[in-house]
């Protein structure tokens, strides 16, 4: 009997050992998506009531995780906002770089542009909350040329240079700043208007107003 007994007892211990670890493993799921939590709850709020209306307290309470949480990942609402600028202005030149890298392969010009668009836009729909306020006009902490200027200097530091095949020389400071606003400009019509277009309708018009071979394809004004 006592051996039974015992038998039970190490049975639910054991139980309650694997039951805590599994709550361990889901209170360290669930805190690796705070920052994301953080991030969203601050946006939303910001495109609500404008981001001089938000404070740390507003987004710790839409977050739906505790105050020593947040000071766990920020200093303060600054810090919150300045992680996704950086983090996304990166994200932007890596994913452009990557696109070209892929679309080296392809002849036309028409098709690396499309590659790169193509790419741009399908980021942009999983960050579409984000680009909301970067465009929006009430969200005056995260600003259109505070971003072409992040991306710009990442361009820059990432080691690449331009090359134009039969041109003449071309400035790379004014090739970044005339590509990445270009980009951006396109973003910020397709977001404005609820990204009504469809993505890849959009990436095939960027395409064919960006690239040279597509000349023929480009709008024209006649009178």
């Amino acid at each position: 009997m006592a051996r039974h007994t015992d038998r039970i007892e190490a049975g639910r211990a054991a139980a309650s050992v694997h039951v805590e670890r599994i709550a361990d493993r889901t209170r360290t799921m669930r805190e690796r998506h705070a920052p994301e939590a953080f991030e969203r709850a601050f946006l939303g709020l910001a495109l609500e009531r404008g981001s001089t209306g938000v404070t740390a307290t507003d987004v710790i309470e839409a977050s739906g995780y505790s105050r020593g949480s947040f000071y766990r990942y920020y200093a303060d609402l600054y810090d919150l906002l300045e992680q996704p600028m950086s983090s996304e202005a990166e994200a932007y030149v890596w994913l452009v770089s990557r696109a070209v890298e892929q679309g080296l392969y392809l002849e036309r010009e028409f098709d690396r542009v499309l590659c790169v668009a193509n790419d741009l836009l399908i980021h942009v729909e999983d960050r579409l909350l984000f680009y909301r306020a970067l465009f929006s006009s009430d969200v005056d902490c995260i600003g259109f040329e505070e971003f072409c200027s992040r991306a710009i200097a990442c361009f820059r530091a990432s080691g690449y240079h331009v090359v134009c095949e039969g041109a003449g020389e071309i400035d790379e400071d004014f090739y970044y700043c005339c590509t990445t606003r270009s980009f951006l400009m396109y973003i910020k019509y397709w977001v404005e208007r609820g990204c009504s277009t469809p993505r890849e309708q959009l990436a095939r018009q960027i395409a064919s107003m960006s690239a040279p071979e597509s000349a023929g394809m480009r709008p024209r004004f006649l009178k």
